[in-house]
C-alpha cells in the first residue's frame, strides 16, 4: 500500500500486513502492537533529527524489517550529525526499556521489544544504525 502524505511517498510492504496476520493468529496481537510502536518511536526519532539537521525525507517505508528512511541524496549532512542521527533511535528504544524495568521492576513484554529492537539496531552491521554511527 503507498500513498502521500505532505509530499513524503509511504509504503507498507505485504509483509507487514502478513506478520500482523501471524501475530493474531497466534493470539499474541499486543506484542505486535507494542512492536508497532517502539518502531514508530524509533523511526520518528530519526525523522525529528533529520530535520532538525536539514535533511529532506523523500520516502518511509514499513515491512517485516521494522522501518526504512530513504532521504534525499541532495542534502548533505554533516558526519557528526549523521552519527547522531544514526545512533538516537536505538539509545531511545534501550532508555524505554530501563524506564520500563525501573517502574515495573521486571521485564515486561513492552520492555522485551524495546531491548531487542534497540540491540539489534545498535549492532555495528552497516545496514543497521550502529554499522551506520560506526561509518
Amino acid at each position: 500500500m503507498r500513498f502521500n502524505i505532505k509530499g513524503i511517498h509511504f509504503n507498507l510492504s505485504f509483509t507487514f500486513f502478513a506478520v500482523f496476520l501471524f501475530y493474531y493468529l497466534n493470539n499474541s496481537l499486543l506484542i505486535y502492537f507494542y512492536a508497532i510502536i517502539s518502531v514508530l518511536v524509533h523511526e520518528s526519532i530519526h525523522l525529528l533529527l533529520i530535520m532538525l539537521c536539514g535533511g529532506k525525507i523523500d520516502c518511509i517505508k514499513f515491512n517485516i524489517f521494522g522501518g526504512t528512511i530513504q532521504r534525499n541524496s541532495n542534502v548533505i549532512i554533516s558526519d557528526y550529525a549523521e552519527a547522531l542521527i544514526s545512533i538516537s533511535a536505538p539509545i531511545t528504544n534501550i532508555i524505554l526499556f530501563l524506564l520500563d524495568y525501573i517502574i515495573k521492576c521486571e521485564i515486561t513484554d513492552w520492555g522485551a521489544v524495546n531491548i531487542v529492537l534497540g540491540a539489534i539496531n545498535i549492532a555495528p552491521y552497516y545496514s543497521f544504525d550502529g554499522g551506520r554511527f560506526l561509518y
